[in-house]
């Protein structure tokens, strides 16, 4: 009897131990800090670089030079860096109103793009534009219509022109809405309020969002190009954003999107993921996010060339990509105790 009665007391303690672990870290606190010092200011520079890409685009075709399509391209990237930064908060209505599709969606459809600049029987406007498919108006698209060879033959005609003024000019709008969803139409209030560790929880909703795009970045963004998705046979042209030659470029801002998930706020993830695990995995974890963006910044921001002239360095890259998600999916989603969810990832 003493020993038993030695045994519920041990348990005892170590359950009321493991309560007051759980209960000593501010979760509202936490939430509030994702809200507004983490997500609002992805959201925020998102809608910032929407605009301004319109604005250098449309001075290059009211000027149509070398110098003005070189500042359109430069403001192509940093709205493409914005995006990607952002994209681990993806989730909500941001998801279920498929705004990362109208905004992100690869690879472009040239094509249908074409189709529309020499078909003269249409009529490109505003209303064109809307009905046209995610490929042919996303960041994709205007990467297509400023950098493929067609970009190379200035001035622009005048459909193509048209075609590209109406497509950043609906891409801008694309880019605002997600800060308006988040400040103005209380999706952001909605998320902090969000406790507990159930689907539809912040928690839930935000550790989703960042392992959706690690598996993304470690299949699709790099194991696709290496090989590792189609047995062994390298695929250099499914490279992300291959006319702007920037698919490092956009995986080092998605990169550095989950380590300002991780680390950005008072308290942080880091803090709290920390508070509730046992091990080392949280500090592995953002090592190796540290070494994937170094790593990036070596290797320059095109895939393309670092497979034929690096391979060993982007097989490095993989691996890393590679760790980043597991631990997100297997270490964090159980000390949370999160439900996985599938990636909504249509594959292309």
């Amino acid at each position: 009897m003493k020993r038993l009665a030695s045994l519920l007391a041990m348990t005892s303690l170590c359950f009321l131990f493991a309560c007051s672990k759980q209960d000593s870290f501010d979760k509202t606190a936490l939430l509030q800090a994702w809200q507004t010092e983490v997500i609002a200011p992805a959201w925020q520079e998102v809608a910032a670089q929407g605009p301004n890409l319109a604005t250098k685009v449309n001075l290059f075709l009211a000027q149509p030079s070398n110098a003005s399509l070189t500042d359109a391209r430069e403001a192509w990237r940093q709205a493409a860096r914005a995006w990607g930064a952002a994209e681990p908060f993806v989730f909500g209505e941001m998801k279920s109103q498929y705004l990362h599709w109208g905004i992100g969606r690869s690879p472009a459809n040239g094509s249908s793009i074409e189709a529309s600049i020499s078909d003269t029987s249409r009529t490109l406007d505003s209303l064109y534009m809307r009905q046209q498919s995610s490929y042919a108006k996303s960041l994709s698209a205007i990467e297509y219509l400023l950098f493929a060879d067609s970009s190379q033959q200035l001035p622009f005609s005048a459909r193509r022109a048209d075609y590209l003024r109406l497509a950043v000019q609906h891409l801008a709008l694309e880019m605002q809405k997600p800060q308006d969803i988040w400040e103005n139409q209380g999706e952001g209030q909605r998320f902090a309020a969000a406790e507990g560790y159930e689907l539809g929880s912040a928690i839930s909703e935000l550790s989703n969002g960042m392992i959706n795009l690690a598996q993304e970045m470690s299949r699709k963004k790099l194991g696709k190009p290496l090989g590792k998705e189609n047995d062994g046979i390298f695929l250099p042209e499914s490279v992300e954003h291959p006319d702007a030659h920037f698919s490092i470029g956009l995986l080092k801002a998605n990169f550095e999107g989950l380590e300002n998930a991780f680390l950005l706020g008072t308290p942080n993830l880091q803090a709290y993921w920390e508070s509730e695990s046992s091990n080392e995995v949280p500090a592995q974890f953002l090592a190796n996010l540290q070494a994937a963006i170094s790593l990036c910044e070596s290797l320059g921001d095109d895939l393309q060339a670092a497979l034929q002239n690096q391979p060993e360095e982007v097989e490095q890259l993989y691996d890393l990509s590679r760790a980043i998600y597991l631990a997100l999916s297997n270490d964090m989603a159980a000390v949370f105790g999160i439900t996985v969810l599938p990636s909504d990832n249509d594959g292309d």
